[in-house]
C-alpha cells in the first residue's frame, strides 16, 4: 500500500469523479441486443497511473454491450473513509482492491468480500492457466476460497546508478538470486566504498527501505516475525516481539545505517532529496543503490543516469528476500451485479489487458506472468536479462507485504511510524524504545482481536 501513498501523494489529480452521486451499478434495458443492460462500478485510486481502467471498461463493454463499467476514482488520503461509507450506507461499489491502509485482511474480518470461488468454478477460470503464481494468489485465499484476483505483483528491487559505481570503480551487484555470495554484509561493505562527499554534495551508497515503510515487516528480513498470529483466527495476532532481542536489533541495524556507518541518507534528508512532490530519493542521482518496492522503476527511462536492477542480498533466512505488493480484486459481499463484476476482473486479468495496463500505466508490474515479457522490454535502459532475473527472483524469494495480511493493519503501521521515529532519526536507541512501544502494539492487537472481547 506504500507505493498508492507516494505516488499519490506526488501525482494526485485535482478531484474524484463524481462521488457524491455514485451508487451500485443499475439495470435499463439494451435496446440494441434485447439484453437486460447494467452497470458496474470499481472504485480505484484517484491517480494517472490508474486511468487505464477506463480504457479497459470501454474494451470491456466492446466484447459485453449489455455490461457498462463506471470508474470510481477516490483521492488516496481518503479512500478507505469513502470506501466504508459507502458499504454502510449501501451504495458499496461492485469492485475494489486495497489501496491506503485496509489491505485483504481488513476486507475479510469485516465481511465486505464475496467468495468468488462459485463463479471461478462456474466460469471455468484458472489462475494458473492464467500465469498467477501460487504464492502470489494465496495473498487472496482463506480456508480454500478465493475472495480476490490479483492483477499487480510488485516485488522489492534493488536498483542502483551505474554512473556512481562507474565513477568508484566498483563491481555491479549481482541480478542472480542463486548468487550466494550476494550477502547484507557485503552490500553494506560495497556502500562504504560508494558513498562520498560532504553535507549537501554527499553522495550515499545504500538508502534501504525494504519493507516500503511497513515498519512491522522490517524485522522479518533479519531473523524476526513481529507477531504472534491468532491460530483458530489467522487475521489476528495475539500478541508482538518488540520486546525481544531479534526485533530491537533489527531497528537499531537499520538506523545505524545513517548514524554509525554514515552510508545512508537520514530521514530529514531523505525528505529534502525527495522535494514538494515527494519523488523517490533515488531519481536525485545521490544514491548509488536503493532498496525498494517495484514502483521505483517507474520513471527510470527519463533519468539522465544509467541505471541497473540487482538481487536484494541474503539475510537472515535465505528464503526471505523479497516483500511482495500484491494487488487482487475484490467484488464486494453486496454487489448487486456479482457474476458481471466478476466477469469483468477476470477480463482483467487475461494476458492481452495485462499487456496494456503495463503500457498504459507507465510501468505497473502484471500478476499474471504471461505478460512479463512486456513488462522485461518497457524500461528502456535496464538490461532485461538482468530485470528478469529479479522479478522472478522476488517471486520466488518473496514475501506478501504484512499490511496486507492482518486485520487493523492501518492503526498498527501508523503507530509503529510514529513511535520509532526517534530510532530512525538517531535521537534514540532502539532498546530504549521497542519495550514501551510493544505495550502499546499489544494493547492496540487486543483491541483488534475480537476473541479478546468474549
Amino acid at each position: 500500500m506504500r507505493k498508492e501513498m507516494k505516488k499519490a501523494m506526488a501525482l494526485l489529480l485535482t478531484a474524484a469523479i463524481g462521488l457524491g452521486s455514485v451508487a451500485c451499478g443499475g439495470k435499463t434495458r439494451d435496446t440494441a441486443s434485447g439484453e437486460e443492460a447494467v452497470t458496474i462500478t470499481i472504485m480505484q485510486a484517484n491517480s494517472p497511473d490508474k486511468a487505464y481502467f477506463d480504457k479497459m471498461g470501454d474494451a470491456f463493454t466492446a466484447k459485453h454491450p449489455n455490461i457498462k463499467v463506471e470508474v470510481i476514482a477516490v483521492p488516496y488520503d481518503n479512500f478507505d473513509s469513502k470506501l466504508q461509507t459507502l458499504v454502510a450506507s449501501g451504495n458499496a461499489p461492485d469492485i475494489t482492491t486495497h489501496v491506503q491502509a485496509m489491505g485483504f485482511m481488513d476486507f475479510y474480518s469485516k465481511d465486505m468480500l464475496l467468495d468468488l470461488s462459485p463463479y471461478i468454478a462456474e466460469s471455468g477460470f484458472d489462475y494458473k492457466e492464467a500465469g498467477i503464481p501460487e504464492n502470489v494468489m494465496e495473498s487472496s485465499m482463506m480456508d480454500g476460497k478465493i475472495y480476490g484476483i490479483p492483477l499487480n505483483t510488485f516485488t522489492s528491487v534493488l536498483v542502483y546508478n551505474k554512473d556512481i559505481f562507474d565513477a568508484a570503480g566498483v563491481e555491479y551487484p549481482p541480478s542472480d538470486y542463486e548468487d550466494k555470495s550476494w550477502t547484507y554484509d557485503k552490500m553494506v561493505e560495497m556502500a562504504k566504498k560508494l558513498t562520498s562527499g560532504e553535507e549537501g554534495n554527499k553522495t550515499y551508497g545504500l538508502l534501504w527501505n525494504w519493507s516500503g515503510t511497513t515498519p512491522a515487516q522490517d524485522p522479518q528480513y533479519f531473523g524476526s516475525n513481529m507477531f504472534n498470529m491468532d491460530e483458530e483466527n489467522p487475521a489476528y495476532a495475539k500478541s508482538c516481539n518488540m520486546k525481544t532481542t531479534g526485533v530491537i536489533s533489527a531497528y537499531q541495524k537499520m538506523a545505524d545505517l545513517a548514524f554509525v556507518e554514515g552510508i545512508s541518507p537520514s530521514p530529514a534528508i531523505q525528505q529534502a532529496m525527495a522535494g514538494t512532490n515527494d519523488s523517490e530519493p533515488f531519481l536525485s542521482g545521490r544514491i548509488a543503490m536503493a532498496i525498494e518496492g517495484g514502483w521505483i522503476l517507474n520513471g527510470l527511462n527519463e533519468l539522465p543516469f544509467k541505471t541497473g536492477v540487482a538481487a536484494i542480498p541474503i539475510g537472515a533466512d535465505e528464503n526471505v528476500r523479497d516483500v511482495l505488493y500484491t494487488d487482487p480484486y475484490f467484488v464486494m459481499k453486496d454487489s448487486k451485479h456479482p457474476k458481471e463484476a466478476f466477469e469483468f476482473i477476470k477480463f482483467m486479468a487475461g494476458k492481452e489487458m495485462q499487456e496494456q495496463m503495463i503500457k498504459d500505466s507507465e510501468g505497473n508490474p502484471p500478476a499474471s506472468t504471461l505478460a512479463l515479457g512486456t513488462y522485461y522490454t518497457y524500461f528502456e535502459g535496464v538490461d532485461r536479462q538482468d530485470l528478469e532475473n529479479v522479478i522472478e527472483g522476488g517471486l520466488k524469494y518473496g514475501v506478501e507485504n504484512i499490511g496486507h495480511t492482518i486485520a487493523g493493519a492501518g492503526e498498527i503501521n501508523n503507530l509503529l511510524i510514529n513511535e520509532l521515529a526517534n530510532i530512525n532519526n538517531g535521537t534514540a536507541q532502539a532498546a530504549d524504545v521497542c519495550p514501551e512501544v510493544g505495550d502499546k502494539l499489544d494493547a492496540v492487537l487486543q483491541k483488534t482481536d475480537p476473541s479478546f472481547q468474549k
